[in-house]
């Protein structure tokens, strides 16, 4: 028999936790024009005309290693999701501080490893993150020297299907003891 196939339907790149968890697992998302074709058609059109176009930006030098691959969802064949190992964190670890379970979802579903952290400080992150995914755009650093980003900066990364560079609005800014 027929089995069903998940597809993702959106006029853009959107910010939604649902569009978002879809870029994570690999799926390719398709424009609503591609429902008017197959209602047109009374069948199923080809999707791959109808794939919604990303925004390509330049690889991020805040990320202390680059990835093994960057994922192609539109050059890819196929509508299934990515395996696992395909996905773009896969490989990385990363700490989550404050970050919704949604969030922590998203950044599952892409394939990176979360260590769930109660604060930011050089005893709690353990070394072998990349970096310290922050759910806060203001927070307490206590003695840690490394990366804290905020959850936008993994958004950015999945819409463009790339590492994307760490601008000013997406660290974190560090908020002071007084």
């Amino acid at each position: 028999g027929g089995g069903s196939v998940a597809m993702v339907v959106a006029p853009r790149p959107l910010m939604t936790r649902k569009f978002l968890y879809a870029l994570a697992r690999g799926l390719l998302p398709f424009h609503p024009d591609f429902l008017n074709e197959c209602k047109r058609t009374r069948g199923l059109a080809d999707p791959l005309k109808y794939a919604c176009n990303f925004p390509r930006t330049k690889m991020s030098e805040a990320m202390p290693r680059r990835p093994k691959r960057d994922p192609d969802l539109i050059k890819r064949k196929g509508l299934q999701p990515l395996g696992k190992e395909s996905r773009l964190f896969y490989g990385y670890t990363f700490a989550s501080f404050n970050l919704k379970q949604d969030q922590q979802a998203v950044l599952r579903a892409a394939g990176a490893e979360l260590v769930i952290i109660d604060r930011i400080s050089k005893k709690k992150v353990p070394r072998r993150v990349e970096a310290v995914i922050s759910g806060q755009r203001e927070v307490y650093y206590n003695g840690f020297s490394g990366l804290v980003i905020s959850f936008m900066w993994v958004a950015e990364c999945l819409v463009a299907q790339k590492y994307v560079a760490a601008s000013e609005e997406l660290l974190c800014d560090e908020l002071d003891d007084e």
